[in-house]
Order: structure tokens, then sequence, then C-alpha cells
């Protein structure tokens, strides 16, 4: 750098004493400076080198490593054996998986099926297997199928020509029902025995491969040669797969027993086929959306067993209502005591608060104007009982069965209803359960008004002339 002419040395780079002036800068003294872009152009070379030099050794250190270090094979190819072998493993296991689903898919619809309708589903399920060359079952065989197709034929006989019956026509609807429980017996062991056989090898493996996530290795191995070769894994498949066939098909059965029961106190019966035919047609629409469509079936039937777990229990006590209503239709009509010990037997209705509607139990009395209803939940557990105030309530007659209601035409709360035994003993039951009185339905109390208007159109009793009119 020069300054007036004469020149400058520049100070030392490291002690950043020099200014980068633009040219024709004057100091306060009046000289002009030239200037060149970078003062300390020495030092910046400098810092270049080394630079330069930091990233040759990383270069070549990196060099040096890649070359040490092991190098990465490329995949050997496949060889064409290997590959066909793989697919066709690949190809056995999709028929399993596709077999499998078309077996569950027949054991749910067997579930569903049998317990809508136990007499249909084991003729209709029975004859099928016999047909497809599968009767080795004992419900396959045709002293057993063409019995069930025999009362399959009188309930349908039943249903569209008992009509005209009238009261001829419950007592077949009762036999119906107490048939149902004989054959549903029977269908809840062909269901698991059915699902033991069909599912026991699937659910062996299903036990197989959670073991192989608690157990060891070597154990889980066993567990798999086992489940292969039909072992030990295999055999408890079966029992689990039984286990699980029949509750679904016991809480399914529960469900059509209440439909049964409701056709049964269905008091239009030219309505009976018709709900007859509903049934009918959603069992057949299971059945084949589980032999065409498994998936969708598997989905529809599992929506069915799992909406019949969750009213599992009023179908219960609507089925014991029903069961005692069948039974003494057909044989205790009107016999019942009133000197039980035990106390009258009863039906908790919508009325009474406490036990849930349709529970089963006895009914004594306790203080004045005061009673007990002792009941078993489940008709299992232990005895519970529900002690109240009667207040006003009358016994009702009904064209079936009495009731105890809170009106004395029927028209109020439910507070009990009475099997059939106690039909025609009204009277006698007003003391003993602190009733106000004695009533009847509006419709037996119209029934009876029309029969006695018909029957006073055919007296052939003389009729008193009326006096004519006086003489004035």
């Amino acid at each position: 750098m020069e300054l007036d002419g004469g020149p400058m040395e520049d100070g030392p780079c490291n002690q950043g004493e020099v200014a980068s002036l633009t040219e024709g800068s004057r100091f306060p003294t009046g000289g002009w400076v030239r200037t060149r872009s970078f003062a300390k152009l020495a030092c910046m070379q400098s810092l270049h080198r080394s630079l330069l030099l930091l990233f040759l050794l990383s270069a070549f250190s990196g060099s040096a490593l890649a070359a040490s270090s092991p190098t990465t094979e490329a995949p050997s190819p496949v060889p064409v054996g290997e590959l066909v072998e793989r697919l066709e493993k690949a190809h056995i296991q999709g028929q399993r998986d596709v077999a499998l689903a078309h077996r569950t898919a027949d054991a749910m619809s067997e579930i569903v099926g049998v317990g809508i309708s136990p007499a249909f589903g084991l003729a209709a399920f029975g004859l099928w297997d016999w047909y497809q060359g599968r009767g080795g079952a004992w419900y396959t065989h045709p002293a057993f199928t063409f019995p069930m197709l025999a009362l399959l034929l009188l309930i349908v006989l039943k249903d569209v020509f008992g009509a005209p019956l009238g009261p001829a026509k419950q007592v077949a609807d009762s036999g119906e029902v107490l048939a149902n429980k004989v054959s549903g017996a029977l269908g809840l062991v062909a269901t698991v025995a059915y699902c033991a056989d069909v599912m026991g090898e699937p659910t062996g493996q299903i036990i197989a491969m959670a073991s192989d996530a608690v157990l060891p290795t070597a154990h889980a191995a066993q567990a798999q040669a086992a489940t292969a070769g039909g072992g030990f894994w295999a055999g408890l498949g079966s029992i689990v797969a039984g286990i699980i066939g029949g509750a679904c098909y016991a809480v399914v059965w529960l469900t059509g027993q209440a439909f049964t029961i409701m056709i049964f106190l269905n008091p239009f019966s030219f309505l009976d086929p018709f709900l007859k035919a509903a049934k009918t047609t959603f069992l057949l629409t299971i059945v084949a959306l589980c032999s065409w469509l498994p998936v969708l079936g598997i989905i529809i039937a599992g929506l069915y067993i799992l909406f019949a777990w969750l009213v599992a229990g009023y179908c219960l006590r609507l089925m014991g209502w029903g069961t005692v209503l069948s039974w003494d239709v057909l044989f205790k009509r009107g016999k019942g005591r009133l000197d039980d010990p035990k106390g009258i037997l009863a039906f908790a209705d919508t009325g009474m608060e406490g036990p849930p509607i349709r529970t089963l139990g006895r009914l004594t009395p306790a203080d004045e104007g005061q009673l007990v209803f002792r009941y078993r939940p489940w008709f299992l557990l232990p005895t519970r009982e529900h002690r109240f105030a009667v207040g006003e309530a009358y016994i009702i007659e009904g064209i079936i069965f009495p009731t105890i209601d809170r009106q004395q035409d029927g028209g109020g709360e439910e507070l009990f209803s009475l099997p059939p035994r106690y039909r025609g003993k009204e009277s006698e039951l007003i003391e003993p359960l602190f009733l106000s009185g004695q009533g009847q339905t509006r419709l037996l109390g119209g029934l009876r008004g029309f029969w006695g208007w018909v029957k006073s159109l055919f007296s052939r009793k003389n009729k008193e002339e009326a006096p004519g009119p006086t003489a004035a």
C-alpha cells in the first residue's frame, strides 16, 4: 500500500489492522490511497492450502477404509426348481385357507340353522350330508332324519291349516314348543359333534401357535409336530371347538325358542304361516350365503350369534315362561294348588320393579298387605327375594292365563302373569295375595258379550209378550 506516493508496509496478517478502502478514499491529512480488494491475500491463500490438504487426507482415508472393509455381494439368482417349489407351497397354503373358510362357514351355518329351527335343521343337514356321502354320523342316518321330516311336516300342516281350529291350535302350538325342547337337545349333541370333527384340527393349530408365543422353541416345535400328526393338540382343539360350538348353538337356540313362543302367544292365528315363512327365509338365506359366499356368510352368521349372546338372558326367561305355559295348557290347565307351601307360581311382568321381566318365581304372603317374590336368576344362581306392597291390584281373568294388574279391566300395569294352572281359580287367589278384587280383559269381555248375544238369538225360551198400550 502506498500513501501520497510513499510506500507503507502492511502489518502482520494476524493483527487485523488493515481495512479495505475503496479507490479514491482520502485520509484526513489530504492524501489519496490506492487499495487492493483484499489486504490479507497472503493469509487467504494459506487457509486455502490447509483446507485442500484436509480434504485430500479425508478422501484418502475414506478410500483406504472402503478398500479394507468387506464388500457386499449381490444376491444370487434363485434357481428355477426352488422358485417352483415355493409357488407350489404358496398354492397349497392358499387352498388350505380356502378350505378352512368353507369349513368355518359350514359350521356356522349349522349352528345358526339347527339353532333357529331344530327339526328343520336336523332334517335338512342330515339329508344333505347323507346325499354327499358323509353319512357316518348318527344324525345323517335315514332312521333319524325321516322322523324329523315327519315332525316338520306336522308343524307345517298345523301352521297352514290350523287357523280355523281355534283353541285346538293352541294345544298344537304347545306341543310344538315342547317338541322343540327334545329336538333342541338332539341338535346340541349333533352340533357339538360336528364342530369337534370339522373345526378340531384348525382350532388345535391356533392353540399350538398361541403356545409358540409362550413356550420355548423346543416345546413349540413339539406342539406343531403333535398338531400335524393329530396328537394331543388336535384332540384338545376338538374339545375346545365342540365347547365353543355348543355354547353358540345354545344362545341361537334360545332366540329360536323365543320366536316360537311369540308365535304361540300370537292372538291372530292367520299370521302364523307368514311369521314361520319369514323365519324359514332368514334361515335359508344364512345357509345359502355360507355355501356360496363364505366370507359374507361368516360375517352375517357371526353378527347373529353376537346378537344372540346379548339377548340370551331375556330369551332364557321367555323360554321358561313359554315352557310352563305350554305344559299347563296340555296337562295342568286349572289344576294349580293354592296350598302349595312353596307359594304361587308367577312370572314378573312389566309393572314389577326389581326382578327382570318374565322372571320365574314364587309369591308368598309376608306382613299384612305385602308379598315376597322369590326367584333364581338364570334358574341356577342363589335365591333372591323381592318384598313389595301390593296396594290396589286386581286379578284379571285372561283367555289363556290370568294376570295381576293395577286396573280392574286389565288396562293398567301388569305386575305378574300366572300360568294356566290357576285359570278358573281367580276368585280364590284374592285373599291370599291381598288383592282388591277380580276383573277380566276387555277382549275376553267382548268375546263373552258376543257369545251371549249369539246364544240369545237361538234361544228356545218363550219370551214374554210385551204389554200392549192401555186404553185411554
